[in-house]
């Protein structure tokens, strides 16, 4: 029982860890997207 919250828990930080890692990546992309909406 213990060993499974553990493993959740491991894998949720883990993912948080790649979406903190990829989030500059994920402002640039929203940031090229709203320049191509408004200045085209």
């Amino acid at each position: 029982m213990v060993s499974i919250y553990l493993n959740s828990l491991t894998n949720l930080i883990v993912k948080v860890g790649k979406c903190v890692m990829n989030y500059p990546i994920v402002v640039n992309l929203c940031r090229n997207f709203v320049d191509i909406l408004y200045f085209n």
